[in-house]
């Protein structure tokens, strides 16, 4: 791999990217992009990155079809640059780790990555570089949540309530106390299977807790409220796909859910009956992140500008279903899609934002004893 075309002639190139970038948008609207998108123009020229490529990490399935659509080839396209995806799986804290710690070979930038998890995880092993957000014009419109010192919001995932329209008629658990009351609205109920982020808040909030006193966490408190529904809990489901089983199968009435397997379960396959409300939904961001070992550190910084332009976020959101974490996503979505999305300006309001440092400091403790109520 070429590592570099001139180091003197590279701070231009750049400028010139982002200045044909921003000119193309202040001139008018582009295949439909707003005007003040600053990466939704496609008049760069070719040649900006010819020869320069990236190693850049993706979950597979979806997550791959989407980087693809989304960032890949319009990138391409725009630059000149080959960007090479290379799936992973759970293995891919370990990997980003041993680049730095060991000079082995692999990505460039990483994708979909928690930010209290892995991301969390690689930060404190000095394994990925800190964002230069002065190269990075379009995360002036990211969502305040979306911006780290290390990771960049990729999407946002919510965790929402869900029910079977078809069972509960006029009258649905609707909202989380009506969820935690198995007495007056029974039923089949599912949860996640491993992580309790999200769900001891909500279980407060049905409790009484108001949003804006949910930190720190009154985790005995939690607990007591999960106690009420556990007998009710016939589903522990641990990915997408095991929840528009569910939905679709009818295995359970009510759950608490990813949004944006709920929202595909109802768009895309088409399962009317099912419904999502957007109150009190748990939001947070999966991430984009550069390893401590990227190669080429512009070309990576002008990638990832791209890939929360407000256009690659409504590709991305149109084909995966989660949130954006551009304001400007709107645009590129569809109205009945944008509906669905807790995200979506006019639903978000309702919902709440992890409160990020309490569960870095807090998730293994809080984990294990979520896994050993499950399993007692």
């Amino acid at each position: 791999m070429e590592k570099s075309r001139g180091k003197v002639l590279l701070p231009i190139v750049i400028a010139m990217l982002l200045f044909a970038l921003a000119a193309c948008n202040q001139g008018g609207d582009a295949g439909g992009a707003s005007a003040n998108d600053e990466s939704a123009a496609g008049d760069a020229n070719a040649s900006d990155f010819a020869g320069r490529e990236l190693i850049f990490g993706v979950w597979g399935g979806s997550s791959a079809e989407a980087a693809l659509k989304a960032y890949k080839e319009p990138f391409e396209a725009l630059t000149g640059a080959n960007i090479i995806l290379e799936e992973y799986g759970d293995d891919v804290t370990a990997k980003v780790i041993a680049q730095t710690e060991q000079g082995l070979e692999g990505y460039d930038i990483i994708s979909g990555c928690g930010i209290l998890d892995q991301i969390n995880v690689m930060q404190q092993r000095d394994a990925l570089l800190p964002i230069d957000y002065s190269l990075l014009p379009n995360a002036e419109h990211l969502l305040p949540n979306a911006k780290g010192e290390y990771a960049i919001g990729q999407y946002v995932i919510s965790t929402n309530l869900a029910w079977n329209k078809d069972v509960y008629g006029d009258d649905p658990p609707d909202t989380l106390a009506k969820f935690y009351d198995p007495e007056h609205y029974p039923g089949a109920r599912a949860m996640i299977a491993f992580s309790p982020t999200g769900i001891l808040e909500q279980a407060l909030i049905a409790d009484g807790v108001s949003k804006d006193e949910l930190y720190p966490i009154d985790v005995d408190r939690a607990f007591k409220v999960l106690d009420k529904i556990k007998p009710s809990v016939t589903k522990w489901w641990s990915s997408g796909a095991e929840i528009k089983q569910a939905l679709a199968d009818g295995e359970v009435d009510c759950g608490i859910f990813w949004g944006g397997s709920v929202i595909e379960s109802i768009v895309k396959d088409g399962n009317a009956n099912i419904e999502i409300a957007h109150d009190d939904a748990f939001l947070i961001v999966d991430c984009l992140a550069i390893t401590a070992a990227c190669k080429d550190k512009e070309l990576a910084h002008a990638f990832l500008n791209y890939c929360i332009s407000g256009e690659a976020e409504g590709v991305f959101t149109e084909i995966k279903f989660y949130g954006p974490s551009s304001t400007l996503a709107s645009d590129f979505i569809s109205e009945d899609l944008l509906s669905y999305v807790t995200a979506a300006p006019q639903n978000m309001e309702k919902a709440f934002w992890c409160d990020v440092p309490y569960w870095q400091e807090n998730f293994e403790s809080n984990a294990e004893r979520y896994m050993t109520w499950i399993a007692n």
